[in-house]
């Protein structure tokens, strides 16, 4: 996306030249400024590149491309500047410099200082004499996300995700727990994340990790539907650390795994078309959510059939808790009075008879959802069975134990 910004001050002579030199076409004449940048600069994504990254010590790399020679030889001094930016910074509030270098190539890289953290951002300054008098000519890099803008990963079964992200140079973990997830310290009162140096590792190859039930909640407030429980580890963060989410204290059972740091696989912009995720470039990665009851997790398993009978049954998860969900099809009319006496079993293990049930329900008092879809109504139920490998759901034709119509895949992590 080209974005421009005005220049607008008693430099824009200035400006208009540095522009031309670099072959750069921009309007001066909107009156819409940028947030956080002052009124001397001109904002873009194209031609020059200035860009934050992280070098293997976990500090800021500065990576810098494609500034013209000519501007190399006419500016006496230019210089790249390390801007710490906050959260609630507005037009008229100047950022804190955290880091100001000088360069000599028009493109090149330099493993800094400066820790790595949210908020920093990229400044090229260009000085005519020694004194470094008035306002420079500048340009503006894009601002780092703390999470390199990359959107938490669902849990797998659950209401809750996991994001990696970095904060002083380490590697910190984020956990967004739905609200109506009340639970969760049960349900996972054993799992854990852990911080992997590498992809590669193994499961049980972690340089450290933290159970989630340790997590600090750090923000209740500012997301309707979720809380937000973070944990920052000690360990420095560079291209390729990973974290996992595991269910228990095995290693067999990873829920949720992040995407290496820096693996330079690009996120799905919202102007993409066929995008069907979040927004990724929210700003501080709180990234609102949208999980509606057609996501709720089913474990990738399709409906089972009901024998002999234009419907459908499947287990699903919702705020920890097994769930059924009934399909029936639209041309089905008379599905209440076959149902009448049918009902839906809740199981803890398939190994389970059919009079072994934990709870039931009677099909014709599930609850219908709005909407469904173009040819099936769509019913659900919600147990007080807290979701566990080896859960199962069984639909039986009456009050007697012997015809089962269909029984689901018991649940798996």
């Amino acid at each position: 996306i080209r974005r421009t910004y005005p220049c607008r001050n008693n430099q824009d002579e200035d400006v208009s030249q540095f522009l031309e030199d670099i072959t750069y076409s921009l309007s001066c004449r909107s009156i819409n400024r940028i947030k956080r940048s002052p009124d001397s600069q001109c904002n873009t994504y194209e031609g020059i590149k200035l860009e934050i990254k992280t070098s293997t010590q976990g500090n800021t790399k500065l990576i810098w491309k494609n500034i013209p020679a000519g501007i190399m030889n006419k500016y006496k001094y230019v210089n790249i500047e390390i801007l710490q930016n906050t959260h609630s910074s507005g037009n008229n509030e100047d950022p804190k410099q955290v880091g100001n270098f000088r360069i000599s190539h028009p493109s090149g890289d330099l493993d800094t200082s400066v820790l790595l953290n949210a908020g920093l951002q990229p400044r090229l300054q260009l000085y005519i004499s020694d004194y470094h008098s008035g306002t420079p000519v500048t340009w503006y890099g894009p601002e780092f996300d703390g999470a390199n803008r990359v959107i938490p990963i669902r849990i797998k079964g659950l209401d809750a995700s996991l994001q990696l992200y970095t904060k002083d140079g380490k590697a910190c973990a984020r956990l967004y727990i739905k609200k109506t997830f009340s639970n969760w310290q049960t349900v996972l009162k054993y799992s854990w994340v852990g911080f992997y140096k590498s992809s590669q590792r193994e499961n049980d190859g972690y340089y450290t990790y933290q159970y989630a039930v340790k997590f600090a909640l750090i923000d209740s407030n500012t997301r309707e539907n979720y809380d937000i429980y973070q944990y920052n580890s000690n360990l420095t963060i560079t291209p390729g650390v990973q974290i996992r989410f595991l269910l228990d204290d095995k290693y067999d059972k990873v829920l949720a795994q992040t995407k290496p740091w820096e693996n330079y696989e690009e996120v799905t912009s919202v102007c993409d078309k066929g995008n069907h995720q979040p927004d990724p470039s929210s700003l501080w990665s709180f990234p609102e959510f949208f999980y509606e009851p057609g996501y709720y997790d089913a474990n990738s398993v399709i409906p089972a059939k009901i024998l002999g009978y234009d419907a459908g049954l499947q287990l699903f998860t919702q705020d920890g808790y097994a769930c059924a969900r009934l399909y029936i099809k639209k041309t089905f009319t008379d599905w209440e009075d076959a149902f009448k006496s049918s009902w839906v079993g809740f199981y803890t293990s398939s190994q389970d008879t059919n009079k072994g049930y934990n709870t039931y329900h009677y099909v014709v008092k599930f609850e219908k959802m709005e909407g469904g879809t173009k040819n099936f109504d769509i019913y659900q139920y919600k147990s007080e069975i807290t979701i566990a490998s080896g859960v199962q759901i069984r639909f039986l034709k009456d009050d007697g134990y012997d015809e089962k119509l269909v029984e689901t895949k018991p649940w798996s992590f």
